[in-house]
């Protein structure tokens, strides 16, 4: 290897540990100045909770704040509750997350029922059973309304039916034609 090249080379590895040190001196700034706020936080008998409440609660008019902090940043509402929920959180911390959780969907799913129910989409003792009602019986119709106004409880079936087993190695084509047959179902 010639000197010009080796020199170059020198630079650039130079360059990106500098770089590298830049970033490590910011990210330790960063830390440095969020331990500060929640000491700030502690010593005027703050909680964190506090400042949550103050950021998301609607009341204190924070929208510019809760957006900018925390919705604008794609995947940050995941990452959250991801650790509210990881085995290094308290199981007590876990199962009130998961009790809300619950909740929540429960409640998304009721509403998809009542949905479903007001539509009578699913009722047939407004049909007349004759050959032609009983012949026309169309699954993937039902599957279709079914995935269009409860997308929630589809979701849910679909993991309950689908092993993590089934799924491991499973081709492209076989995920298209698995569609199409629950799509038939």
């Amino acid at each position: 290897m010639n000197n010009k090249k080796l020199d170059r080379l020198v630079g650039e590895l130079e360059t990106e540990a500098e770089g590298k040190a830049a970033i490590q001196k910011a990210a330790d700034a960063k830390l440095a100045v969020l331990d500060g706020v929640l000491q700030t936080l502690t010593a005027h008998s703050i909680t964190f909770s506090d400042m949550m409440f103050h950021v998301f609660d609607p009341t204190f008019r924070q929208g510019k704040t809760r957006w900018d902090g925390f919705f604008k940043v794609p995947g940050s509402v995941k990452r959250i509750l991801d650790l509210w929920v990881a085995k290094t959180n308290s199981p007590t911390a876990r199962e009130e997350v998961h009790k809300w959780a619950v909740g929540y969907v429960s409640k998304d799913i009721s509403q998809e029922a009542r949905t479903i129910h007001n539509s009578g989409f699913l009722q047939s003792f407004n049909q007349s059973m004759t050959a032609e009602y009983v012949l026309g019986f169309d699954m993937s119709k039902i599957y279709s309304c079914l995935r269009d106004t409860s997308p929630v409880l589809m979701e849910i079936l679909a993991a309950f039916a689908t092993s993590p087993r089934h799924m491991r190695g499973i081709t492209p084509q076989r995920m298209i034609k698995k569609q199409m047959v629950r799509k038939n179902i």
